[in-house]
C-alpha cells in the first residue's frame, strides 16, 4: 500500500503521509482588505467608529473582550467604515464579521 503523496516546495520535491485533516483542510484564501473580521471569540466591549468615519491604519475601530483581556481592533489602512454589524454586549465568534470597509 503506496500512500506517500509527492509535493514540491521552493524547488524541492518530498515524499511524506498526509493526514486525513490536512487533506480535508479549507485552501487558503487572501484576506478581503474591506472586511475586518474577529481573530477571537470574544463579547464587543466598546465601539470606538462610526459608520461614515474615515479611518487611517491604526485607528481604534473597537475592543473586543476575550479570555478577561481587551483587545483593541485597528484599522488596517486608510477607509470609510461603511458598517459595523456588532453592538457593545454583543458574543461574537471566531470569524464574525466586525467591520466592513467601503
Amino acid at each position: 500500500m503506496d500512500d506517500l503523496k509527492k509535493f514540491t516546495l521552493d524547488d524541492t520535491e518530498y515524499e511524506t503521509r498526509l493526514s486525513r485533516k490536512y487533506e480535508r483542510r479549507r485552501a487558503w484564501m487572501a484576506a478581503n482588505p474591506k472586511l475586518v473580521h474577529a481573530q477571537i471569540p470574544g463579547v464587543i466591549y466598546e465601539i470606538q467608529a462610526k459608520p461614515g468615519q474615515k479611518v487611517r491604519r491604526g485607528d481604534p475601530l473597537l475592543v473586543l473582550e476575550a479570555m478577561k483581556m481587551r483587545n483593541a481592533i485597528l484599522a488596517p489602512g486608510e477607509a470609510i467604515v461603511r458598517v459595523i454589524p456588532v453592538r457593545p454586549g454583543q458574543m461574537v465568534m471566531k470569524g464574525q464579521l466586525l467591520v466592513e470597509f467601503e
